[in-house]
């Protein structure tokens, strides 16, 4: 029995040695179908759900071989379940290999798909190229659009100007009507003053004519006494031309007021000068720093007596220099605006305005020129730093600058509009933000032998309804003898 059992083991043992090989063949065509499957997955990642089942199949021979080696320690046992098994793995191979026919004929659908994304990527690209052109015209269209855009801004910043303007007017006329309502409680008096006056000369006059009536019954009566009057006659004219002399003297010489910061002077601000000063009074103004706001309510001259940088009028709260009279000169001053405010307001009268530096430091515009009966003459002034135009002239106002420099002025140079008309000579206007000149809504300018080169904006902005006439100009657009239209 022995020797059967040992017959019967060697048998087992050789069948089991068999399995093993069997087995160790299985095993290596399921490893080369996982790479054939590893394959097929690299080339194929949008069949992962498919390749996701062959994953899981795996793992189950994984499981399967784990059972055959728990069961091969059981001789009998595992030969009848590795037969099975066996079985099994070669009908997943099958499977197998119809699933890699499956993947191929995918791949070849893929690859047709494929053809026909460039095809469809070739019209994409073209009209890709539509599209940057209607692109290209658009960014045209949008830079005409900002130069519109500008150009309203500018129209816009120019009606704020014209509100402040308005303002600052219609607090002038308010500052003149109280002024007026002064001046005409003076003029009451003055005329009740001129009245008596008038009464007292009345009875001087018949006083007069009653001593002359009798020296020409005097004369009458006594002829010989002319020719004693003769010689007394022929000196009386001697007295008048010696006396004649100093007459003129004394009106030729013109009484001045001094202003000055170091008690050096009649008054220590111009302000004070000014409301004491009789009209003809010329006010001589010593260097220093005068933080005021000068109003001109009467004709006066005010002269800068020193080197114009040294003698400063600085505002903060209103305009640095208003015009309320009908004629008033000033010369070598230096105005330095410091708030929103024009820094040389002109509502009215012929203010001469020479050889001053007159500035915004980037506040506002510059100078002022609006009303009916305003018409200055602004004569070798330096213009500049403002925050909008150097010269705003609007409102039926009319002007004349000569041989000035207007510069670095945030928009316009110069700006004329509502009615107002601008007479421009031999002036310098150049390194604006704008143009040089703007001309708008029923403006005139007159513009000859002047250079306007070097402005941001041109030369020239002339809108509809404004007019210039322009000679002998230095523009860089027009030729020398033409108007801008």
């Amino acid at each position: 029995q022995l020797a059967q059992l040992q017959n019967q083991f060697e048998t087992a043992t050789h069948e089991r040695e068999q399995l093993h090989s069997q087995l160790s063949e299985l095993q290596t065509q399921l490893e080369n179908t996982h790479q054939e499957r590893i394959q097929l997955h690299s080339q194929l990642s949008q069949l992962q759900s498919q390749f996701e089942t062959a994953y899981q199949e795996r793992a189950h021979f994984h499981s399967q071989l784990s059972e055959l080696q728990t069961q091969f320690e059981n001789t009998n046992q595992e030969r009848s379940q590795l037969h099975s098994q066996l079985s099994e793995l070669q009908i997943q191979l099958e499977s197998t290999n119809q699933e890699r026919s499956q993947l191929h004929s995918q791949l070849l659908q893929l690859q047709t798909q494929f053809e026909n994304t460039n095809q469809e990527r070739s019209q994409l690209h073209s009209q890709l190229l539509q599209l940057q052109t209607q692109f290209e015209n658009t960014n045209q269209e949008r830079t005409q659009l900002h130069s519109q855009l500008s150009q309203l801004q500018n129209q816009f910043e120019n009606t704020n100007q014209e509100r402040a303007h308005f303002h600052s007017q219609l607090s002038a006329l308010q500052t003149q009507f109280e002024n007026t309502n002064q001046e005409r409680t003076q003029l009451h008096s003055q005329v009740s003053e001129l009245q008596t006056q008038l009464e007292n000369s009345n009875q001087e006059r018949a006083r007069l004519h009653s001593q002359l009536s009798e020296q020409q019954t005097q004369l009458e009566a006594i002829p010989q006494e002319s020719a004693q009057l003769q010689p007394q006659s022929s000196e009386t004219p001697q007295t008048v031309k010696k006396s004649q002399p100093e007459a003129e003297t004394k009106v030729s010489k013109r009484s001045g007021l001094v202003v000055s910061q170091k008690s050096e002077g009649d008054y220590k601000t111009i302000s004070a000068a000014i409301q004491n000063a009789k009209p003809g009074t010329r006010i001589y103004v010593s260097p220093g720093l005068y933080k005021e706001s000068v109003v001109i309510t009467k004709q006066l001259e005010i002269i800068g007596d020193g080197p114009l940088e040294d003698i400063i009028i600085e505002s903060a709260d209103s305009n640095c220099l208003l015009m309320q009279t009908d004629y008033a000169l000033v010369h070598g001053l230096t105005f330095s605006e410091t708030g929103r405010h024009y820094t040389v307001n002109i509502p009215q009268g012929q203010l001469v305005i020479e050889e001053c530096n007159i500035t915004a430091n980037s506040n506002y515009s510059v100078v002022a020129i609006g009303g009916s009966t305003a018409n200055p003459i602004i004569r070798r002034c330096q213009i500049h730093d403002g925050k909008w135009n150097g010269i705003w002239v609007s409102n039926k106002a009319r002007g004349t600058v000569e041989d000035c420099e207007i510069f670095d002025n945030g928009s316009s140079g110069i700006g004329v509009g509502q009615g107002g008309n601008l007479t421009i000579r031999r002036c310098r206007i150049n390194w604006n933000g704008g143009k040089a000149i703007g001309v708008y809504n029923n403006g005139t300018a007159t513009v000859e032998d002047c250079d306007l080169t070097d402005n941001a904006g041109g030369a020239w902005d002339i809108a509809q309804g404004g007019y210039v006439r322009a000679s002998g100009n230095k523009d860089g657009e027009t030729s020398e003898t033409s108007s801008p239209e």
